[in-house]
C-alpha cells in the first residue's frame, strides 16, 4: 500500500514512486497499486486527459462508472498498471487522476512511475552441422534444431530480415516465422552438401511486438543464425599400376578407400576407357555407417604391347539411387613383349654352283615365338673366314673382307641406324654375296669366327652359328684332273677399284717381277677376253678398265676374272685371280 499526501496545489503525490525495475524488451509486467486517501468516501476518480500514460505505461480501465477508479472500502483507490518495454532504455511517465472537488477533500492523485527495457541485441545462435556430426560427406543429408526458450509473455511473432537467405546447401525445415511453437523458438535446417569444401550462411529473424495505437509493429530482439558445415568427399583419384608381358595371365591388385557417413550408400563400378584394364569390381557394393571401408579389385588382362592409361569409376549412390560422389580409378598399364630366345643359322648350310656363279649366305635369327612386336637389331657383327681363291665376297657398307696371315675373313655388320628388326620369328639379319671363282679346291667351308647380336627384347649377345659348305660343281678339267690354281699368292696382288665398276676403274698390279708370267681376263665362262701378258712383262702395272665400249679395255655389263699367274723355268710360283663385276 502507497501512502498520498497532499501538495501545495491541493493534488496528491505518491510517497514512493513505483518502480517496475528492469524488465527485458518485449515482455510485459502488472503491478496493482493501492492509494490511501487518508479520508473516507466521495465520487470516483478519473484519469485527465492528456495527462494519462504514454507507451511503455499502461493503466487499466477502474471498475466504476465509465472506467472511473471508485474509492474503495471508505478511502483506497486501486490502479493496475502495466510495463510492457519494446526498446533498451529507462522510462518515467505520470498519471494525473481527478474526481470533481469538495473541499478538503483529495480531488487530484498523481502517480509517477519508472521501468527499465533492457536486452535488445542480436541473439547470435551457431547452427554447427560438424559439432555432433564431424565426418559429413557430399550426399549426406544431416538434420539440426536450434531451440530458445520463451517467457510466457513473450511476443511469438517473427519475421525473416530480407537480406539474409539460406541458399544450398543449407535448407530449411522449421523457420521461426512459423507459427506459435509453444514456449521456445525452434528453427529445423538440413545440410545437404553436393560439393566438398567448407560452407557458411546467415540467417536472421527479427521478433515483433504491437503498440497499442500504433499500426506498425516495433521491432524487438534479433535472433541471427550462423550456419556451419564441412562436407567431406571420397578420393578423387587412385592410382594403380601393373608392369606385364603381353599375353600374361590375367593380373589383379585391390585397394580401398574410407567414407566416414553416417549415412548407408552404394557402390557401383564402370569403365571409360577401353585398355588392358577390364574391369574394377567392388567388394562390398553395400557400405553401411559401420563399415565405411570401401575395398574393391582392379582387373588387368594385357593383350598388346605398349603403355596404356584406364580410367575405372567407382560411383556411390543414394537411397534414390542418385549418383552422389565418384572415385576415378586410373590404371597405368606397361605392356612389355615376351624375352625373346634366339638361335642363329648361316643358310644354306650347303650350296653347289659353277664358276662365276653369285651365291648368298644368309644369316637368320630364329626366335622361339613370333616376337609380339619389332624387336630392333642395336648392333650385330658376324665374322667367317674363307678361301679367297674360292670365293670373292662382294664388299658393301655391310660387308668388309679382311686377311689374317694366310686366313681370309669376311664380316657382316649391321648398326641401329639402319633400323633392322626381328618381325616374323625368322628373319634374315644380312646377306654376304659371293663368287665362286676358278681356286685351289673345288670347295670351301666358311668357318664362323665370332658372332654377336645385341637385340631388343634378348639379353643374349654372343651366339654359335653354324659354317656353310660351297661345292664349286664346274672346276675346269686339264690332263685328266681339277685344273686348280695355286694358293701360294706369295707378295703378289691385284688391286680393282672401285668395285663394282660402273663406268670406270683402275687395275694395279703390285709386286709382279718384269719378263715372267701371264695375265688375262677372263669371262665367268672361261673365255679370255684379254691378253695382257706382254704389257705385264713389258712393265706395265697399271691399265684403265672402261664399262660399255669406251676407251681402254672395254668390258660390257657382267662377271669377269683378272687371273695373274708368276713362274720360272716352267713351273707356276705365285697365282692371284680377282673378280671384277661390271654393272
Amino acid at each position: 500500500m502507497l501512502t498520498s499526501f497532499v501538495t501545495s496545489m491541493g493534488a496528491r503525490e505518491l510517497p514512493e514512486k513505483v518502480s517496475f525495475g528492469a524488465y527485458r524488451v518485449g515482455s510485459t509486467t502488472r503491478k496493482v497499486v493501492r492509494i490511501d486517501l487518508r479520508v473516507q468516501g466521495g465520487p470516483g476518480f478519473m484519469v485527465t486527459k492528456p495527462s494519462g500514460f504514454v507507451h511503455p505505461f499502461d493503466v487499466a480501465p477502474g471498475k466504476g462508472p465509465n472506467g472511473s477508479y471508485p474509492v474503495v472500502d471508505g478511502q483506497f483507490v486501486e490502479l493496475s498498471l502495466t510495463f510492457h518495454p519494446t526498446d533498451n532504455g529507462d522510462f518515467t511517465d505520470t498519471l494525473l487522476l481527478e474526481r470533481p472537488p469538495m473541499g478538503n477533500v483529495v480531488d487530484k492523485l498523481l502517480v509517477i512511475v519508472y521501468g527499465r527495457g533492457t536486452g535488445k541485441e542480436a541473439k547470435i545462435i551457431p547452427v554447427d552441422f560438424t559439432k555432433d556430426d564431424p565426418t559429413i560427406y557430399i550426399g549426406d543429408s544431416v538434420g539440426i534444431k536450434r531451440r530458445i526458450p520463451l517467457e510466457k509473455d513473450d511476443p511469438r511473432r517473427f519475421k525473416r530480415l530480407d537480406t539474409t537467405i539460406l541458399d544450398a546447401p543449407f535448407f530449411l525445415i522449421i523457420s521461426p516465422d512459423s507459427d506459435s511453437q509453444g514456449d521456445e523458438v525452434i528453427l529445423g535446417a538440413s545440410f545437404q552438401p553436393r560439393q566438398p569444401g567448407v560452407f557458411r550462411d546467415t540467417l536472421a529473424y527479427v521478433r515483433l511486438d504491437t503498440i497499442p495505437g500504433n499500426p506498425t509493429p516495433v521491432e524487438l530482439d534479433t535472433i541471427v543464425y550462423l550456419f556451419y558445415g564441412v562436407a567431406k568427399k571420397q578420393p578423387s583419384k587412385l592410382e594403380h599400376s601393373f608392369n606385364v608381358y603381353v599375353n600374361d595371365a590375367p593380373t589383379e591388385t585391390s585397394g580401398s578407400f574410407t567414407v566416414e557417413s553416417a549415412t548407408p550408400y552404394t557402390y557401383r563400378e564402370s569403365r571409360i576407357t577401353t585398355g588392358p584394364c577390364a574391369f574394377v569390381r567392388v567388394a562390398n557394393t553395400s557400405a553401411t555407417p559401420d563399415e565405411d571401408r570401401v575395398e574393391y579389385t582392379v582387373g588387368c588382362t594385357p593383350k598388346s604391347v605398349g603403355t596404356f592409361v584406364d580410367t575405372l569409376v567407382i560411383k556411390r549412390f543414394n537411397a534414390k539411387n542418385d549418383v552422389v560422389d565418384s572415385t576415378l580409378v586410373v590404371c597405368t598399364t606397361t605392356v612389355r613383349p615376351r624375352p625373346l630366345v634366339l638361335t642363329l643359322a648361316l643358310t644354306p648350310a650347303t650350296v653347289a654352283a659353277n664358276i662365276g656363279d653369285t651365291i648368298s649366305l644368309a644369316v637368320i635369327a630364329t626366335a622361339d615365338h613370333v616376337p609380339d612386336e619389332p624387336a630392333l637389331i642395336k648392333s650385330a657383327s658376324f665374322t667367317f673366314a674363307y678361301n679367297a681363291t674360292v670365293l670373292i665376297p662382294l664388299t658393301s657398307a655391310t660387308v668388309s673382307t679382311d686377311r689374317r696371315g694366310d686366313t681370309s675373313t669376311v664380316t657382316l655388320t649391321r648398326t641401329a641406324q639402319e633400323q633392322v628388326r626381328l618381325v616374323t620369328g625368322s628373319d634374315t639379319i644380312g646377306v654376304i654375296q659371293c663368287v665362286v671363282a676358278l681356286g685351289n679346291a673345288d670347295r670351301d667351308v666358311v668357318r664362323p669366327l665370332s658372332a654377336t647380336l645385341d637385340a631388343e627384347q634378348t639379353e643374349t649377345k654372343t651366339y654359335t652359328i653354324n659354317a656353310a659348305t660351297v661345292t664349286v660343281s664346274d672346276v675346269w678339267e686339264h690332263n685328266g684332273g681339277p685344273r686348280l690354281v695355286n694358293s701360294l699368292r706369295g707378295p703378289c696382288d691385284i688391286v680393282v677399284s672401285p668395285l663394282p665398276m660402273r663406268t670406270t676403274a683402275t687395275m694395279k698390279l703390285v709386286n709382279v717381277p718384269t719378263d715372267v708370267g701371264t695375265f688375262h681376263l677372263v669371262r665367268s665362262s672361261g673365255i679370255v677376253v684379254a691378253d695382257l701378258t706382254d704389257p705385264v712383262r713389258n712393265g706395265v702395272r697399271e691399265f684403265t678398265l672402261t664399262a660399255g665400249s669406251g676407251g681402254g679395255l672395254a668390258l660390257s655389263p657382267g662377271t669377269y676374272y683378272a687371273r695373274l699367274l708368276v713362274g720360272a723355268n716352267g713351273k707356276t710360283v705365285y697365282s692371284v685371280v680377282r673378280m671384277i663385276v661390271v654393272e
